[in-house]
């Protein structure tokens, strides 16, 4: 088992930056330090106890306890929206010049805000310190905690408002991380949506931006779930994906089957000769303006149950980016005769790659054959906040383990199997269900709609009559003669909004699920809307911070042990700790308990990892690896090693392990030097 820290981090963040997002971005923004400056200047916690917070640590020190993880010094943020446009629709018509808050940010990293230190259009942590001597700056690096939280605060607000109402929250940062050879722009020709050019500039932003040796976490913001849909789907037919996306297109609807089983071979479009006949499909489309499922902004709800076919990427392109050394690249999507997505992996994932294109040379083979770089799966993240009820997560600020979702939770919020179609016992909130509401400009013009996840109350109510809210308002913007059914607006005036809302975000908590440790949750309805006392941890969006402080931490410190061990009367456990030096030839260090190894205890461990990126680790010709002391017995104390004066090791539970059910733990002289990965190795007894 690989347990390596890692010294660099880079943040990624997917804002929706839809309509009725502002305060959402507003409640990210005031999170914003809570996350920076904990990253930056890490807590002290007790010795024995690490889920005891003594306080903030200076200058990667504490004058009490220790420090939970050691501090980021080498950090990348940036900033991507939810808007691709209308994708050869017309959804979302595009301005002849682009707005500063268009409706198609192609995937590129955004600066709206200005900010100076971004000129990449992120932001690059860099202070003046031993850990990075040596290590190459970014173009404008910023080494004050202070100017880093202000910089990002700004450049989060200032993403706006004005963007696309059909979001594509998961192609967003698919296409900047992921995608080979994104695309420049799209045309409708013959009948179907063809995918042209290569961006060079997202290929320049994320060489950039993108280290092949970082701990990458994405952190996903929205309202509303991923709407996107594949628009090559189905070319040259009448039920071409592209359809989906233009406003006055009436999709098909799907056959009776579908209704009752969206599993059901017989499901499938009335489009389809097959269906001929099927009382479903007397009237075969629906009208994008009378019939919920015809509206444009909710077309992506249940696809298949609704038209007989799914036409949204499957959640398995996503994971599969996230995990996977090899992905698809456009024709690995669409072999050639393809009418739907067939997802053939052919070319380097840039997320495991090294020395990534920097869109100077745009040959396909250029973009598809990269090196493998050093980063494994384990070492990326994805956050998200969204749609969920907050008391579905049951957050817990004095425990991490409190707070972690059982298979149980995970039922509640996206039902049995989701991805058969089976929501039994779902929470009711969470069920992507159609309503009619007002329309919040005329009260006598309904519109369809979903049923909220979760509303809360906004701390200032918002004058939807005032032109500077006009565009972010969800109530009315003149007086209406009946107010009845507005859900978010106040009951005597109905264009005061005094309320927000979530719909459910069903397939990126489904993505998060899925990663299982590398997932995080969190709910876009504060549990406190106010903050009730300084530091309160419910206010906003700390209890998501907090959360993936947690996560991140666990690859930040390299000590969490993924199950249980079972250790002797004297703390010890039947496992070695190897660790591997970053290059061969260098002696063990016997000071920080350090030893030889056994060549057949090396050889044995070696031959353990064989297939994975980690048993390069412990091959001789590349790395001298050593093994580490164990401590036990006299050696701990309070059941830790933590305030050993011997260099070493041990195995920690409860307490001691902090945010890790279980987790190996070194003592002051013993702990790793930089660029040292360390390895356990362990003999189980048979069953």
């Amino acid at each position: 088992i690989a347990t390596s820290a890692v010294k660099r981090l880079d943040l990624l963040f997917m804002i929706d930056n839809s309509k009725s997002m502002g305060d959402k971005q507003d409640y990210l923004a005031r999170a914003i330090p809570d996350l920076l400056t904990r990253l930056v200047t890490p807590n002290c916690v007790d010795l024995v106890d690490a889920t005891k917070v003594l306080g903030a640590s200076r200058d990667g020190s504490c004058d009490a306890g220790r420090i939970e993880f050691p501090p980021v010094h080498d950090m990348h943020i940036a900033v991507v929206s939810s808007s691709l446009g209308n994708m050869g629709g017309d959804v979302c018509p595009l301005p002849s010049t682009p707005a500063p808050n268009g409706e198609d940010d192609d995937a590129q990293i955004l600066n709206r805000a200005g900010v100076a230190d971004a000129p990449g259009a992120f932001l690059g942590w860099f202070p003046s310190t031993s850990a990075n001597a040596g290590a190459p700056p970014p173009a404008q690096p910023v080494g004050d905690p202070g100017v880093l939280v202000g910089d990002f605060q700004r450049i989060v607000t200032g993403i706006g408002e004005g963007g696309c109402g059909i979001e594509a929250q998961l192609e967003s940062w698919y296409r900047f991380l992921v995608q080979p050879d994104p695309y420049a722009s799209i045309a409708v020709h013959n009948g179907g949506a063809v995918l042209q050019g290569v961006d060079a500039t997202v290929l320049r932003q994320r060489h950039d931006f993108l280290r092949s040796d970082s701990l990458l976490a994405i952190i996903d913001l929205s309202d509303e779930n991923d709407s996107s849909v594949d628009v090559r789907a189905y070319a040259g037919t009448e039920i071409a994906g592209y359809h989906m996306m233009e406003r006055d297109t009436g999709p098909f609807r799907g056959t009776s089957a579908c209704a009752a089983n969206p599993q059901d071979p017989a499901c499938t479009s009335c489009a389809a000769r097959s269906a001929s006949g099927d009382p479903a499909c007397v009237t075969p489309q629906y009208d994008p303006v009378s019939d919920a499922a015809g509206t444009p902004n909710i077309r992506h709800v249940h696809m298949k149950q609704a038209f007989g076919i799914d036409f949204q990427y499957p959640i398995e392109r996503y994971l599969s980016g996230l995990t996977d050394p090899v992905v698809p690249d456009r024709d690995g999507e669409y072999p050639q005769g393809a009418q739907t997505y067939r997802g053939t992996a052919n070319c380097s994932n840039p997320i495991f790659s090294q020395d990534l294109p920097d869109g100077t040379n745009l040959d396909p083979a250029v973009l598809c054959k990269l090196t493998r770089g050093p980063r494994t799966k384990d070492l990326v993240y994805y956050a998200h906040i969204g749609g969920v009820p907050a008391d579905l997560l049951h957050f817990d600020p004095a425990s991490p383990q409190a707070s972690q979702l059982t298979g149980a939770d995970w039922t509640k919020i996206l039902g049995k199997d989701p991805q058969a179609s089976d929501y039994g016992g779902i929470d009711p909130r969470m069920n992507e269900t159609y309503k009619q509401r007002p329309y919040f400009q005329s009260p006598f013009a309904p519109y369809w709609d979903l049923a909220f996840a979760c509303t809360f109350p906004l701390p200032q109510p918002r004058d939807c009559t005032q032109a500077a809210n006009s565009g972010g308002c969800d109530c009315a913007t003149s007086p209406p003669s009946s107010v009845s059914g507005w859900e978010l607006c106040s009951a005597t005036d109905a264009t005061r909004q005094i309320a927000a809302k979530a719909y459910p975000t069903v397939r990126e908590l489904l993505l998060a699920k899925l990663l299982g440790d590398r997932g995080v949750v969190s709910s876009l309805c504060p549990i406190h809307v106010t903050e009730q006392q300084p530091g309160d941890p419910l206010f906003g969006y700390r209890p998501a911070m907090s959360a993936i402080i947690e996560r991140l931490k666990t690859s930040l410190v390299g000590e969490c042990v993924p199950r249980p061990l079972q250790p002797d009367p004297t703390g010890a456990v039947r496992c070695l700790v190897l660790a591997s030096l970053p290059q061969a030839g260098l002696p063990c260090d016997a000071s920080k308990g350090e030893s030889d190894v056994d060549p057949l205890t090396l050889q044995r461990s070696r031959d353990s990892l064989a297939g994975q990126d980690t048993a390069a680790l412990l091959d001789p010709s590349q790395h001298t690896v050593c093994q580490l002391a164990q401590l036990s017995g006299a050696d701990l104390v309070g059941a830790s090693c933590v305030q050993s004066p011997k260099p070493g090791w041990c195995y920690v539970t409860g307490g001691a392990a902090g945010s890790c059910p279980q987790a190996l733990t070194f003592s002051p002289g013993g702990q790793p030097t930089a660029g040292t990965q360390t390895l356990l190795t362990c003999l189980e007894a048979a069953q």
